[in-house]
């Protein structure tokens, strides 16, 4: 028996090909996935067949933000059962280091992420998942609303991290997808006026949809002087959200001199690496 999946054979390829039915082992259920979120990492490996250190050296299925059907429960799992409506955790942690027995399996060295080389991810009809990674869905919580809890979550650590609190003013350089999951966890811990800086008019008419009190183009305004308008004096919060190693050049520059006793949280660049060629088709990655 065969399933589809959505395979990328080399960057800005990929093709719907037939793969192995995924079976249920030990300790594992199959899903049905019935929504799957793109994310940044989806597109920068099908754009330039890698992501960081992470690179497609074979053919190799991308997605990752799920929510789906258990279709199939493996020998020792009770929980979830077949015809349960779950959200997958794509990020599968060892549970045996330092890091996952101290509670902090989010940064296990030995975790792998579902959709990124060299784990196969969830573009798929069928996916085969750890049991411990699959969560039930309440009623009433649609599969689309499902698939975008993963990226929220990284809004909701991106707040926490930065410290956002009641009443501070707020800063995102950048109003992507991210940005705007950071807008709303800024939101929620009561931070405002919420500030968003962006080139993009797409970006910025979609943030100002999400309720940020003030939408910047930093080609038609100094966002140095809009933004200690806004906040009489410098943001107490600035969180770079654009995740870019070039563009505008000057977000740094303007960190430094729009803040006050300010925090910064900046998310890592990835490192490039040449992408090595393959033959094209879809040979399995399993």
């Amino acid at each position: 028996m065969t399933v589809r999946g959505l395979v990328l054979v080399e960057a800005r390829h990929a093709e719907l090909c037939e793969r192995p039915e995924p079976r249920a082992e030990a300790g594992a259920v199959v899903i049905a996935p019935r929504v799957t979120g793109i994310c940044g990492s989806d597109l920068h490996l099908y754009r330039e067949g890698h992501i960081g250190d992470s690179i497609v050296r074979e053919p190799h299925v991308l997605g990752h933000e799920t929510a789906g059907v258990v279709v199939e429960v493996g020998p020792g799992v009770e929980e979830p059962r077949v015809g349960d409506r779950v959200l997958i955790e794509p990020g599968l942690a060892c549970l045996a280091c330092h890091y996952c027995l101290t509670g902090r399996y989010n940064i296990c060295p030995n975790a792998r992420f579902l959709g990124v080389p060299p784990t196969p991810g969830t573009l798929a009809d069928l996916v085969a998942v750890p049991a411990r990674w699959v969560h039930r869905l309440p009623d009433g919580v649609t599969f689309a609303t499902a698939a975008l809890i993963e990226p929220f979550a990284v809004g909701l650590q991106a707040a926490k991290e930065a410290g956002v609190s009641v009443g501070q003013s707020v800063v995102m350089l950048g109003a992507g997808p991210i940005g705007l999951m950071i807008l709303l966890a800024a939101r929620l811990r009561g931070a405002g006026p919420v500030i968003s800086v962006d080139l993009s008019p797409v970006a910025r008419a979609m943030v100002q949809q999400f309720g940020a009190d003030l939408v910047i183009d930093p080609r038609a305004v100094d966002p140095v002087d809009a933004i200690r308008e806004a906040t009489g004096g410098g943001a107490d919060v600035v969180i770079e959200a654009a995740g870019r190693s070039r563009g505008d050049g000057h977000a740094p520059l303007h960190v430094r001199r729009v803040t006050r006793g300010a925090r910064l949280r900046r998310r890592q660049q990835e490192r490039r690496r040449q992408v090595p060629g393959h033959q094209r088709g879809c040979a399995a990655d399993d």
